[in-house]
């Protein structure tokens, strides 16, 4: 299993509720979170630049299923709103018993 965080810009909540129903959800049903924050990165002047942005916590099996729609969702938001993604994945030990039931047939969380 693994804990993917994808970093992005904020954008409108309303295009982020859309970018989520239309693009991440379906990628990934069976859930995840996200939280707005605060951020920052190195601008082209050298000097530090504010940016509001989300992270996107989702948990996961490590698989080509699950890895090809991280990179989907990535470039999909690079293209749409012209912002790279940043995707920070560990591995995890993650347990619920409704997630051990179900792991078999999710698409999500099987191995």
């Amino acid at each position: 299993m693994l804990r993917t965080e994808l970093y992005f810009g904020a954008i409108e909540p309303a295009a982020w509720e859309r970018f989520l129903a239309e693009e991440v959800t379906p990628r990934f049903p069976d859930g995840l979170s996200w939280y707005d924050v605060n951020g920052q990165w190195r601008g082209p002047s050298g000097k530090p630049e504010k940016l509001p942005s989300r992270i996107l916590l989702l948990i996961h099996a490590d698989n080509a299923a699950n890895r090809e729609a991280l990179a989907e969702i990535g470039a999909l938001f690079l293209a749409r709103y012209g912002m790279a993604v940043l995707k920070v994945s560990s591995p995890v030990t993650a347990s619920d018993p409704d997630w051990t039931d179900d792991r078999v047939k999710n698409r999500q969380l099987a191995p």
